[in-house]
């Protein structure tokens, strides 16, 4: 089941980026994932994701996108930064304020892993 259109740069889909950062980051770390659309005002912009990795009751909160430019051959040059841990419930709130501070339209794709191996295949088209 693909989830998402193949959305990156030619030779990076967005399925390829999830399974890099599922080679990164085991999915059954991962809580929940967000896909944001590229920028409409930054040429060159692709779209990023925001993920979050379980901490008990809280959520490791990171993101991850390949930057204008990056290299095709054999890796994506994705980056992941992370940014904190946060009250779980607290995350839904965080990610509407960084799509206001975006200015943009489009509401990000949410999706809820869980750590779930097969979610995340089904994501993945793997």
């Amino acid at each position: 089941m693909d989830v998402f259109p193949d959305g990156g740069r030619e030779g990076q889909s967005m399925d390829r980026r999830l399974r890099e950062l599922g080679r990164t980051v085991s999915p059954t770390q991962i809580a929940e994932l967000w896909v944001f659309p590229p920028l409409s005002t930054l040429q060159g912009s692709s779209e990023f994701f925001l993920f979050t990795r379980f901490e008990g009751d809280r959520r490791r909160l990171y993101s991850a996108f390949l930057p204008p430019g990056a290299s095709v051959n054999g890796t994506s040059g994705q980056r992941i930064t992370e940014h904190g841990v946060v009250p779980a419930d607290r995350v839904p709130r965080m990610v509407a304020q960084l799509q206001r501070r975006l200015g943009e339209p489009a509401q990000p794709l949410h999706v809820e892993i869980a750590g779930s191996e097969e979610r995340w295949a089904q994501i993945t088209s793997a």
